[in-house]
């Protein structure tokens, strides 16, 4: 069995999910911004506006139920960890799994808002960026999720 993690370790776990997370939300934000000058400079990909209400409200109703099942997911696996018996190594090795197929999910939730806006040209989708971004900030890293 291994040992139990040390505080020292907690806390580069936390730092090193905490800069994955951050690098996420950077990644979107450059994306953003990037598709914002794009857009300004040569327009939108697709012209057709309703199209684009379309595609929005198909990506905006894919987005909320895969952020219901991912935040169910989430909540579940927490649940399960915390009742485990575990020792405290194991309860952060599926701590941070759990974190990241959390963190995946929600980024391309967050990069398909972009490349929507990125299509269409409409503001519109920076909701469902915005929905993935909330989700993301949440999640973050603390000392106290491993005090399981």
């Amino acid at each position: 069995m291994r040992t139990p993690i040390s505080t020292i370790d907690s806390k580069n776990v936390i730092k090193t999910l905490t800069i994955l997370l951050l690098s996420m939300i950077t990644g979107i934000v450059i994306f953003s911004l990037v598709s914002i000058v794009v857009i300004k400079t040569n327009g939108p990909f697709l012209h057709e506006k309703e199209t684009a209400i379309n595609l929005f409200g198909i990506l905006l109703l894919f987005s909320a139920i895969v952020i219901y099942f991912l935040r169910a997911f989430y909540s579940r696996k927490m649940k399960a960890l915390s009742a485990s018996a575990v020792n405290t190594s194991e309860k952060v090795n599926l701590y941070k799994s759990t974190f990241i197929k959390f963190m995946a999910v929600a980024e391309v939730i967050g990069i398909s808002g972009v490349t929507g806006f990125l299509l269409t040209g409409q503001y519109l989708f920076f909701v469902v960026a915005g929905m993935a971004l909330v989700q993301m900030l949440q999640k973050m890293p603390a000392e106290s999720k491993f005090n399981l």
